[in-house]
C-alpha cells in the first residue's frame, strides 16, 4: 500500500473509531457493498471512498474495514439505548434498532420523521430549547428527560443525551444523541415520591416526636411533635447532634444504640430526657434500624413519647390508692376501736355502778344490824369506786375543756346562794351541820374550774418530784427507774398541774407496762430552743395496729375478756385509756408535742399473749437484758424553753 492509500485508511480508522459511522438516507444496499448490511445503514462518504478504493486495490486494508464496520455496526445493534441522528430539521436520518422499540415504528415510518410528530407542544419546546442549546454553545448536553408519544398511543420518558454532527470541513448537519427508556424507572420513583410524601405527612403528623439519626448519631429529619416537645428547631437539629440524655442515662443508651445497630428493636424502653430549657422529662423510647439502597444499616429512627403527665397521673392514682386503701383500713380499726371502746366504758361503768349498788344494799344490811365496823369498810370500797367514776369524769372534763372562766362565775354564784340557803338551814337544825359542810365540798369539786397559771418552772427539779411521787405510789412493785437530767436545770413556760398531769400520765403507762425486774428510762437535753423529755419504758410495747390508736382515747391495748382494772401503777392495770387523750389534748392547747413509738415484745407479738408480769418467770429469756431487749415504748414531750408566759396564755 502506497503512503497516500495508507494516509487515507488512517484518517478513516481514526474517525470510525470516533462513532464516525454515518446514518444517512435509507438506500437499498446490495451484496457487493456490504453483506448482510441491515437496510438503514451506510458507510460515512470516506469510509465508503476508501472501500471503493479498497475493491480496485485488494490488500489487508479491505479486510480491516470489513472487521471495523462490523465492529461498529455489531455495537449499534446491540446497544440497549436508543441511539439516533436527526438532522437541522429534527428528521430522522438514522437510528438503531433499540430506538425504533421506543418508539413503536417500524424502519420505513421512522426514517425521515420529524420529532414533533411524537411530543406534545410542551415537550417540543423542551427538545428545540436543549437542542437550540447545543447548536448555539457546541457543546453536548448531559441527559435530560422529556416525554414522547408512541405510535400506539402510549406515553413514554426517555432521558437523552445529544450532541452535534459534522462534516469533516466542521460544518455541522445535524444531531446524534443517544435516548434511554426510562419510563418504569421513572413511574417507580413518582410512586416513591408519593410514598415518601404520604410518609412525610404522617410523620408530621403524629403527636409523638420522631427523629431519624444517621449512624453517627447527627439528626437526618425531626417531626414538628419533637420541637414542640422538645424545644429545638429543625433548622438547629439539622445534621447535628442532640445533646439531651441525663449524664446518668448515658450508660443505658449507649447498650441501646448498640441493639439497634445490630438490626435488634427497642420497644417502649422507659428513660429520660432534657428539653432545650433544661427541664427533665419521662419518655418511652422505642427505636429501630433502616436501610439505605444497598440494603446496609444507615441509621436509627426514634419514638420518644412524652409520658411526664402519664407517669405523675400514674403516681397521684397510685396515691390516692394507698390513700383509699390507707382510709380502708383505718375505718375497720376505728370500728374495731370503736367496739373496744364501748365495750371499755361498759366495763368501766359496769363494775363501779354495781359495786355502789352492792355498798347501798350493804348498808340498808348493816344499818339492820346496827355493825358499824363493816358499815365502815363497806362504805370506803363504794367511795372508792365512786371517786374511779369522779376520776374518768374529771379527764373527760380535761379532754373536752368544757367550762370557760365565765362558766366559773355562774357557777360559783350559784354554789355561794345554794351555800346561804344550807347555812339558813343549820341555823334551824344543828344536826345538818355535816350535811352542809359536805354539800360545799361536793359542789365546789363537782363544779369548780382549774385556772391556768402559767409559770417558768425548772423542769429537772419538777420531774424529779413527780417521779419521786410515782415511785411511792407504785408499792410492791420492782422496777428499776434511771433519769438522766441535763445539768444545769433547764426551764420552760408552763402550768404546774398541767405538766404533772401530762408527764405522770406517761410514767404512769410505761409503769404499768413494764413487768417486774424490768427497767425505766427518762431522760432531758436541750435540742436548740426546746426541751426535750423521753420516757421509754423496757415493757410489752403495742402492736403497730394499736399504735395509730393510743391517742384515741378510752383505748386499751387487751380484748376486754383480759382486760381488768387493778390498782394504779400495777403491771396490765388497765384504765379508762382517758389520761392519754387527755395529754395529747393538753399538747396540742399549750403549745408542746407528744410522740410515740413502740415495738411489741417478740415473744408475745399478739394482744391475747400474756406476759407473766416478772421477768424471771418468763418461759422466753434467761436473762433480763433479753428481755430489756426484746420490746418496749417511747413517749416523747418537746416543750419551747423560756418562753414567756404572756405567750401561752
Amino acid at each position: 500500500m502506497n503512503g497516500g492509500k495508507r494516509q487515507a485508511y488512517e484518517r478513516a480508522n481514526e474517525r470510525a473509531s470516533s462513532n464516525y459511522i454515518s446514518m444517512r438516507q435509507p438506500q437499498k444496499v446490495t451484496e457487493s457493498t456490504m453483506s448482510n448490511e441491515k437496510p438503514h445503514y451506510t458507510l460515512h462518504p470516506p469510509v465508503e471512498a476508501l472501500w471503493e478504493k479498497g475493491k480496485e486495490e485488494p490488500s489487508s486494508m479491505e479486510e480491516t474495514l470489513k472487521k471495523d464496520i462490523e465492529k461498529y455496526k455489531n455495537i449499534l445493534e446491540g446497544l440497549e439505548d436508543g441511539y439516533f441522528e436527526v438532522d437541522l430539521a429534527g428528521n430522522f436520518t438514522f437510528f438503531n434498532p433499540a430506538m425504533l422499540e421506543i418508539l413503536g415504528y417500524s424502519n420505513d415510518e421512522l426514517i425521515g420523521m420529524n420529532n414533533r410528530q411524537f411530543m406534545d407542544q410542551i415537550n417540543a419546546k423542551k427538545v428545540f430549547t436543549t437542542f437550540n442549546r447545543v447548536y448555539r454553545t457546541g457543546k453536548p448536553t448531559k441527559a435530560f428527560d422529556w416525554e414522547l408519544i408512541r405510535k400506539n398511543g402510549e406515553k413514554r420518558i426517555v432521558e437523552t443525551s445529544v450532541s452535534l454532527r459534522k462534516e469533516e470541513n466542521n460544518i455541522i448537519i445535524g444531531f446524534m444523541g443517544i435516548a434511554r427508556d426510562i419510563t418504569k424507572s421513572k413511574q417507580t420513583e413518582i410512586a416513591l415520591k408519593k410514598s415518601e410524601e404520604s410518609y412525610r405527612l404522617l410523620l408530621e403528623a403524629l403527636p409523638d416526636p420522631i427523629v431519624l439519626y444517621d449512624r453517627d448519631g447527627r439528626v437526618q429529619y425531626a417531626n414538628p411533635s419533637f420541637e414542640v416537645t422538645f424545644g429545638w428547631s429543625r433548622d438547629e437539629l439539622a445534621r447535628n447532634h442532640i445533646d439531651f440524655v441525663p449524664e446518668e442515662n448515658r450508660p443505658e443508651i449507649m447498650t441501646a444504640i448498640k441493639k439497634v445497630l445490630r438490626d435488634e428493636k427497642i420497644e417502649l424502653f422507659e428513660t429520660k430526657r432534657l428539653t432545650k430549657t433544661g427541664e427533665l422529662l419521662d419518655v418511652q423510647l422505642s427505636a429501630s434500624s433502616y436501610l439505605d439502597n444497598d440494603g446496609k444499616i444507615s441509621g436509627i429512627v426514634a419514638i420518644l413519647r412524652d409520658v411526664s403527665d402519664i407517669k405523675r397521673t400514674k403516681e397521684d392514682l397510685h396515691k390516692a390508692h394507698e390513700q383509699l386503701k390507707k382510709a380502708y383500713e383505718d375505718l375497720k380499726l376505728l370500728d374495731k376501736a370503736k367496739e373496744r371502746v364501748i365495750n371499755h366504758l361498759s366495763h368501766e361503768l359496769q363494775t363501779p355502778l354495781a359495786l355502789i349498788s352492792g355498798v347501798f344494799a350493804r348498808v340498808s344490811s348493816e344499818l339492820e344490824k346496827a355493825n358499824l365496823s363493816g358499815l365502815k369498810k363497806t362504805i370506803s370500797r363504794g367511795q372508792r369506786n365512786v371517786d374511779r367514776l369522779l376520776d374518768l369524769q374529771a379527764k373527760i372534763d380535761d379532754i373536752f375543756n368544757r367550762r370557760s372562766l365565765e362558766d366559773k362565775k355562774k357557777i360559783m354564784s350559784l354554789i355561794e346562794d345554794a351555800a346561804s340557803f344550807v347555812e339558813e338551814l343549820k341555823e334551824e337544825d344543828n344536826q345538818q351541820a355535816e350535811m352542809v359542810k359536805y354539800i360545799s365540798e361536793r359542789m365546789e369539786s363537782l363544779f369548780s374550774i382549774e385556772e391556768i397559771h402559767m409559770e417558768t418552772i425548772p423542769i429537772s427539779t419538777a420531774l424529779d418530784d413527780i417521779c419521786n411521787e410515782a415511785i411511792a405510789a407504785m408499792k410492791g412493785r420492782s422496777l428499776h427507774i434511771i433519769r438522766n437530767f441535763e445539768k444545769p436545770d433547764l426551764f420552760i413556760a408552763m402550768d404546774r398541774n398541767i405538766l404533772k398531769k401530762t408527764f405522770l400520765c406517761l410514767l404512769k403507762n410505761a409503769i404499768e407496762n413494764t413487768p417486774d425486774e424490768g427497767k425505766i428510762k427518762i431522760t432531758m437535753q436541750s435540742e436548740g430552743d426546746t426541751v426535750r423529755i423521753d420516757i421509754k419504758d423496757y415493757g410489752i410495747g403495742i402492736t403497730s395496729q394499736n399504735k395509730n390508736m393510743i391517742f384515741g382515747g378510752f383505748f386499751h391495748t387487751q380484748d376486754t375478756e383480759l382486760y381488768s382494772t387493778k390498782r394504779p401503777y400495777a403491771f396490765n392495770a388497765g384504765g379508762s385509756g382517758a389520761d392519754l387523750l387527755r395529754a395529747k389534748c393538753f399538747s396540742e392547747r399549750y403549745g408542746f408535742s407528744l410522740d410515740f413509738d413502740s415495738s411489741r415484745c417478740k415473744f408475745i407479738p399478739n394482744d391475747t399473749d400474756i406476759c407473766p408480769g416478772i421477768i424471771s418467770s418468763c418461759p422466753f429469756v434467761e436473762e433480763k437484758f433479753a428481755c430489756y431487749s426484746s420490746g418496749g415504748s417511747t413517749f416523747s414531750l418537746t416543750f419551747p424553753m423560756e418562753i414567756n408566759k404572756q405567750d401561752l396564755r
